[in-house]
């Protein structure tokens, strides 16, 4: 595992420094954001059929914070790349019409992911738009990956099962990532902006020996966020 971690992080910095040299301009910022995370997979409706009733209705959601590095080659032309940290991904079948508490989570605890993405863009006086498609690597820091759990309580709220199915990790798994975004110029350098972007699982977030194994389940997310980046060589500096 650390050593995947070690050869990505090495590529990704070598990539960097080499498309640099080429570059028009280059950024550095950084991202927080919090949305909403899906479960994708034939099994999907099976599993909705099987906790709903017991445990209540979906809800969702993800907090991630990158770091971020973006390579521009040409007026219209990108590279995105950095580390984000997948800080909660959690999906809940709790309805608050259950009288007990009683509840069943697919959760993946902290991850390192590193995108590489393509962006297409179109720079003018108020700021940038922008369009990105790639792939994003991501490596889970725990041993503790992906867990199941289900709990209740009794009527007086004493909990009487609170049981955890610990999914084991996939050392590295895959998402496409598709994004949206507008920055607006702060000054010369300095660009705020809102993104939008969706990855899409494409290799399960965990690998086990328990019946897990067998159910087709992805795990995609939804996220909005707030970005910063500053621009080294901005061609907007007088």
């Amino acid at each position: 595992m650390n050593k995947i971690k070690k050869v990505l992080s090495m590529i990704v910095a070598v990539f960097v420094v080499s498309a640099s040299a080429y570059a028009v301009e280059v950024s550095v910022g950084a991202s927080l954001g919090g949305g909403l995370s899906f479960l994708r997979g034939e099994d999907t409706a099976y599993l909705d059929s099987l906790y709903t009733p017991l445990y209540g209705e979906k809800l969702a959601g993800n907090f991630a914070l990158t770091t971020d590095v973006m390579v521009e080659f040409m007026p219209f032309l990108a590279l995105e790349t950095g580390l984000g940290f997948d800080i909660v991904d959690s999906i809940s079948y709790q309805g608050a019409e259950i009288a007990n508490g009683a509840q069943a989570n697919f959760q993946k605890f902290l991850h390192l992911n590193i995108p590489i993405m393509l962006r297409g863009q179109y720079e003018y006086s108020l700021g940038v738009t922008y369009v990105s498609i790639g792939i994003k690597a991501n490596l889970p820091m725990t041993s503790m990956d992906y867990a199941f759990t289900s709990r209740g309580n009794n009527e007086e709220g004493t909990p009487i099962y609170d049981d955890t199915t610990i999914l084991s990790a996939s050392p590295f798994y895959l998402d496409i990532a598709f994004a949206v975004g507008q920055e607006f110029r702060l000054g010369d350098a300095n660009y705020l902006g809102l993104r939008i972007g969706y990855d899409l699982n494409v290799t399960r977030p965990y690998d086990s020996d328990s019946t897990y194994e067998k159910l087709s389940l992805f795990h995609d997310n939804l996220t909005f966020s707030l970005t910063y980046r500053y621009a080294f060589n901005s061609k907007w500096k007088s």
